[in-house]
């Protein structure tokens, strides 16, 4: 039994390591989403800059391609932890029903050992409950 509790112990350590990396990829990719956010906000701002001002319009093509490089490196980087994310998912969910199964397992032994203990207890009861009859009744009587 006591081998059986350190595994479940173990599964509950682990599912709850997967949780946290879950957790940190969810936070990832929230960051990154407010960062591409922020990014194309600040296009727009520049781009609005750049049409009131005649210098800002030469420049802001530069500006342009290097901010929508940033733009693709950012989505690029969302892809890959969004689907990072989906697959840290279904690991904590599987590690999930592992650990139910197993803690499930444990119930059920200890349920045989208190239906046991049950019987047992039922029985010496069933017995003392006979020997006082027996003694009432007696031989003689």
């Amino acid at each position: 039994m006591n081998g059986l509790e350190n595994l479940v112990r173990l599964k509950r350590w682990k599912l709850d390591e997967q949780r946290r990396a879950l957790a940190d990829l969810e936070a990832l990719e929230e960051k990154l989403r407010h960062d591409l956010e922020r990014l194309e906000e600040e296009i727009a701002q520049e781009k609005s800059a750049a049409n009131a001002d005649e210098e800002g319009s030469r420049i802001f093509p530069f500006y342009a391609a290097t901010a929508l490089k940033r733009r693709d490196r950012l989505w690029e980087s969302l892809n890959k932890v969004s689907a990072e994310t989906l697959q840290a998912r279904d690991f904590v969910a599987d590690a999930f029903e592992e650990l139910k199964r197993y803690e499930q397992t444990l119930e059920n032994m200890a349920q045989r050992r208190r239906d046991s203990l049950r019987k047992r207890e039922q029985k010496e009861m069933d017995e003392i409950g006979l020997r006082l009859h027996r003694q009432r009744s007696g031989p003689g009587k």
